[in-house]
C-alpha cells in the first residue's frame, strides 16, 4: 500500500526517536498479496487466529531483533 491513514503519527514518532513496529505494514508483507479480509471472522474488528497469529509472530521476531527475548 502506499499511504496509510497512521502514517503522520508513525512519522512523528519516528522523528522523536523512538522505535516503530508498524503492524499494518507487517501483515501486508505476510500476506504476499492476499486479501486483508481473510485475517479476520467478518472482515471488521476482531482478528482471525491467523490474524492474531500473525500479529504475535511480529511482535516475537521484534523482541528478538531488539534482544529483549531469545529466540527459540
Amino acid at each position: 500500500p502506499g499511504e496509510w491513514v497512521y502514517d503522520p503519527l508513525v512519522e512523528r514518532l519516528q522523528a522523536g526517536r523512538l522505535d516503530i513496529l508498524d503492524l499494518g505494514r507487517e501483515i501486508m508483507v505476510a500476506l504476499g498479496g492476499r486479501d486483508p479480509c481473510q485475517l479476520f471472522d467478518d472482515c471488521s474488528a476482531h482478528f482471525n487466529e491467523e490474524g492474531y497469529r500473525l500479529i504475535a509472530e511480529s511482535v516475537h521476531r521484534r523482541l528478538i531483533d531488539q534482544g529483549l527475548v531469545a529466540e527459540r
